[in-house]
């Protein structure tokens, strides 16, 4: 048995119904999902990783949510020298089409963390195509792996960068669907084709995608815990849409790290 057939067999081995439909329901229009848990597809990963993950990664296929959930995993735990991880993540991110393998593959990526400029330099690159989860997969890297003091003007520059004028968000012809918030970090589906999760809205206005505007309000939640003047000044510079700034600060106004007092003066900053 090779290594695809070995984890197709594991995979729906492990698949369950329930979770499934429950995960189906968090992603609208998405149902190439055989519903394994993300822990699973972690142990699976990992072996894959010490095998013939080349091979794996060859011939994974695509249009089933779980083996492009492996793809990503696989990259991020194989031991592999930065040349070659490169390759394989520039191949990888172009196929990201929903939230959660967006974020479940970003939080796996520790290695960025070992040679931090190299990657930083990396997920930037994405920031600049217009493509609504590439986007994202930079905006949740960076809020992942580069908390630290030196790269904090660097977060705002880039959640500032989308909502510039006369930035071109990519035209995908597709169906928009009911949108769900895609930071809860639970499971989620796959595009079989076109693009189920695409904001065509948002791309017919020219407008930061759906899960683009979910992705920075997430990230500067995150970001105000570490540095709370800095991100406050930050809106205060009143540089996003209207909806990312307010629903930035709901964001933060829901945390437990957050002091009342703070959460009262930022409610002043609402749009």
């Amino acid at each position: 048995m090779d290594i695809l057939e070995w984890t197709r067999a594991e995979l729906f081995a492990s698949a369950e119904d329930q979770y499934k439909n429950f995960h189906q329901s968090l992603v609208p229009g998405l149902t190439s999902m055989l519903g394994v848990r993300m822990p699973k597809c972690r142990e699976i990963a990992r072996k894959i990783a010490k095998d013939d993950w080349e091979s794996f990664l060859a011939e994974a296929d695509d249009g089933c949510y779980e083996e492009l959930m492996l793809r990503g995993l696989v990259t991020g735990y194989a031991k592999i020298d930065l040349e070659t991880r490169a390759k394989y993540m520039a191949d990888f991110v172009p196929r990201i089409n929903n939230w959660a393998v967006c974020d479940c593959c970003c939080s796996t990526f520790k290695f960025m963390c070992r040679d931090p400029d190299y990657w930083l330099n990396f997920i930037r690159s994405y920031l600049d195509g217009g493509r609504e989860f590439e986007v994202r997969f930079a905006i949740v890297c960076m809020m992942n792996h580069f908390l630290e003091e030196p790269y904090r003007e660097l977060q705002f520059e880039a959640c500032e960068r989308i909502f510039r004028p006369g930035y071109l968000w990519e035209k995908t012809s597709g169906t928009a669907e009911s949108k769900t918030d895609g930071d809860s970090q639970s499971g989620s589906g796959l595009k079989n084709s076109g693009s189920a999760d695409f904001d065509t809205d948002a791309a017919q206005k020219n407008e930061a995608p759906f899960y683009v505007r979910m992705a920075v309000a997430w990230a500067l939640s995150s970001w105000y815990v570490r540095f709370p003047q800095e991100t406050e000044a930050f809106l205060k510079r009143e540089t996003l849409d209207v909806f990312t700034h307010n629903k930035t600060i709901q964001k933060i106004r829901e945390s437990y790290r957050v002091p009342a007092i703070d959460k009262e003066r930022l409610k002043q900053l609402k749009r």
